[in-house]
């Protein structure tokens, strides 16, 4: 059933109407996506939609190892990771487009991935738990089930900071910073009703948001430093969500999708600004490039300071992700996973009058 409820939800989406444009940032032309560095298609395939009896059209239940969950690209674009609904984990080269291997959760369906920096272990949460794996053989590390709060909601997101001493989640109702240096997790961070978590790009700072504002803690010792409004809610259905970037000359930016647009908070202002006026439920951020990769019907990039550079239109795509390095950009589609190179994105990509 969920999958239906996806591919309704992406039709849905498709179909809603443009928000109206009042004074609101430039509109700017769009023009095709390049193609891809190279696309890594499905080891397995599976036709949902059907004809029946007299021409009636339904859309078979998705069986869960056909159904992609999540993907995860390691910090240097090497390897590829894949995580079905069955529990089922590729790993996949991105520079030979060989498969490396391919192992189980052992948590069930892994609803969040991610490398650890070193790209030697695999990060997965499920529900409340959480495991670390070798990489590639998919042998379990560590692992632990986090208690959960009240409404006893699974694990948003992780972040994983770059000596791997601590892990932030959000659940949108309990998220919290713990301490893995050790045998067991010890909590020395509260992130209360966070949604999504991000670490500021010089890490020195972590960013939360629920659905009324931002809020900024330091790294150092967990203290609140600031929160801001959000200018408008996200897209019905989708859950907040937050990125963060930084300028060329070293201010932090923040973008949050929304309902009416991408926002993005920057360094002495108290107030985002919409650069975007169409709703917008993704967004990555390109180190290498400097650059917010807004996700929504048609692909914007965004510098940091927030003026629209480009926008360009392409295939549907289910998820996404970017390398920590920000060189590359997967986005997954109904035959596959296609990889672009960041630096291909934005050749040619000249700001619009």
């Amino acid at each position: 059933m969920r999958s239906v409820r996806m591919v309704l939800f992406i039709v849905a989406v498709g179909l809603l109407p443009l928000v109206t444009r009042t004074q609101g940032p430039a509109t700017h032309a769009s023009k095709s996506i390049p193609q891809p560095f190279e696309t890594i298609k499905y080891s397995k395939q599976f036709i949902a939609a059907h004809l029946g009896p007299g021409n009636s059209f339904y859309i078979a239940k998705t069986p869960p190892d056909f159904d992609l969950d999540t993907i995860a690209m390691s910090p240097r674009g090497r390897l590829l990771a894949m995580g079905w609904d069955s529990g089922r984990i590729e790993l996949w080269d991105l520079q030979t487009k060989q498969r490396v291997s391919e192992f189980k959760s052992g948590i069930g369906a892994p609803l969040h991935l991610q490398f650890n920096v070193a790209e030697d272990q695999l990060i997965i949460a499920s529900g409340r738990k959480v495991v670390f794996l070798e990489v590639p053989s998919g042998k379990k590390l560590r692992g632990w089930t986090i208690p959960p709060g009240k409404h006893k909601y699974g694990i948003h997101e992780i972040v994983l900071d770059r000596q791997s001493k601590w892990m932030a989640f959000a659940d949108e109702e309990s998220s919290k910073v713990l301490d893995i240096v050790g045998e067991s997790p010890m909590q020395i961070g509260d992130l209360r009703d966070a949604y999504s978590v991000a670490l500021s790009q010089d890490g020195h700072d972590l960013w939360t948001v629920n659905r009324s504002e931002l809020t900024r803690y330091s790294t150092s010792n967990w203290q609140e430093t600031g929160r801001y409004p959000l200018q408008a809610p996200p897209v019905e259905g989708t859950p907040p969500l937050i990125r963060t970037g930084a300028t060329q000359d070293g201010n932090w930016s923040v973008a949050v999708p929304s309902s009416r647009g991408l926002v993005i908070y920057r360094e002495r202002e108290t107030v985002g600004k919409f650069v975007t006026d169409e709703f917008t439920y993704a967004v990555a951020f390109s180190r290498s490039g400097g650059t917010y990769i807004n996700l929504t019907k048609e692909i914007s990039l965004v510098d940091a300071a927030g003026k629209v550079l480009c926008t360009m239109s392409g295939k549907s795509w289910y998820r996404y992700s970017i390398s920590d390095d920000g060189q590359w950009l997967a986005l997954s589609n109904s035959d596959g996973v296609d990889v672009w190179r960041v630096e291909d994105l934005l050749h040619g990509c000249a700001v619009q009058p």
